[in-house]
This record gives structure tokens, sequence and C-alpha cells, in this order.
């Protein structure tokens, strides 16, 4: 699948989060503000959200989706941050629901480093006061191609 399909898809997607008062639903580019207020009640200013699951949109079998998770699981437990499972949907039921985690305090370079290293195409970041964004993970499994207007300076005005 193209870039641009999978982007299409991606934006599309409801990133559902469980939290401790009910599910939270995600959309990129859209406010979070109920997500914002339950980030500020733990000091919280940022999160990542990655999965394991289906690397690069590429459907593996249910055991084998279990144990990349259950691998992912380990790895931010032992980095010590708080987790929210959650799910990426597609609101059209063409794509299985893949299980991931919303990681508080997660910088967006980590959640990124995360989506690489599990072979993932993008994952999802946010900061407080800020919509969602998608962030493709380059070609080369690192760094990062962002689809975000740029901030105009004093420069530009």
């Amino acid at each position: 699948m193209r870039r641009s399909e999978l982007e299409e898809l991606y934006r599309q997607a409801i990133y559902r989060v469980r939290l401790e008062t009910g599910t939270l639903d995600l959309r990129i580019g859209v406010a979070a503000r109920e997500l914002d207020h339950w980030l500020l009640q733990r000091g919280a200013a940022r999160w990542g959200l990655v999965t394991a699951v289906n690397p690069g949109s590429v459907r593996l079998g249910e055991a084998e989706n279990g144990r990349r998770l259950a691998r992912l699981e380990a790895l931010l437990r032992r980095g010590g941050r708080e987790l929210r499972p959650a799910e990426g949907l597609d609101p059209e039921g063409r794509w299985p629901p893949e299980p991931s985690f919303l990681v508080v305090g997660l910088p967006e370079a980590e959640t990124l480093a995360l989506a690489a290293a599990f072979g993932q195409a993008a994952c999802v970041a946010g900061d407080l006061g800020s919509p969602p964004r998608l962030v493709f993970v380059a070609a080369s499994g690192r760094g990062a191609l962002r689809r975000r207007p740029r901030a105009r300076s004093d420069a530009d005005r």
C-alpha cells in the first residue's frame, strides 16, 4: 500500500483509549480536551500511542501479534511510565482493531523509535493543548516524516 493510502487510513482511524473513567476516542487533528484534563491530573505534558501488531500494515496471525504486543508491553513497563490500553479502529470495519498503548509522558522521538523498532509505518503523538498528530517512520526506519503545518514566525508576518 502506498504511503498516501496509509496516511488517509490512519487519519480516518479512531484511536480508543481506556481510562479509569471510561473510554476516550482520539482522532488525528482533533482537540482532545478530556485527554488534556486527564494528563494534567498526572502532571504530564505529552503522550505517545504505539503498537507492535501488524507491522507496516501487513496482517499477522493472532499468536504472532500477541507475542509482539507482549514484548512491547514488557519494554514499556520496564521504562516505568504509566500505560493505558488502547486500540486503533477502522471506522468502516475493513481492518481489525489493533491493540496498542497510550504511554503517559513519552516524548515523540521515543514514540517514533518504538514504532520503528516494531516495524510500524507510523505512530500517534501528542502534547498538552495540541491535537493528536500522525508521525510517519522514515523509510530508513529512523526519523520522522510529519505532515504538520509550519508555525509562522514574526519574520513570516
